[in-house]
């Protein structure tokens, strides 16, 4: 049985094992790379003319998918834990 993490959120703490970790990355990078595909390129000029409150939440979340790529790394790689101490093992 692999490990179990408590990964921080803005609203609490989601629980992953270092089994999904690889998965739970994988589909947070593919949401990422869609939001950015659509912000750009052909769709920089659709999101150009959004309100700018709009614009900061379409960033914010931007944000938010990659820290939580970011902190799915370390436990994939098993080599060593992210340096935030409000990760810890729970199992």
């Amino acid at each position: 049985m692999s490990a179990t993490f408590a990964i921080p959120q803005l609203y609490g703490k989601f629980q992953v094992t270092q089994d999904d970790a690889y998965d739970h990355a994988s589909m947070r990078a593919k949401q990422l790379n869609a939001l950015m595909q659509l912000m750009s390129d052909d769709g920089f000029e659709v999101f150009e003319n959004l309100r700018v409150d709009t614009k900061r939440e379409l960033m914010w979340f931007a944000q938010q998918l990659a820290e939580e790529v970011s902190t799915m790394i370390p436990i994939i790689s098993a080599n060593e834990l992210p340096g935030k101490a409000e990760l810890e093992v729970t199992a």
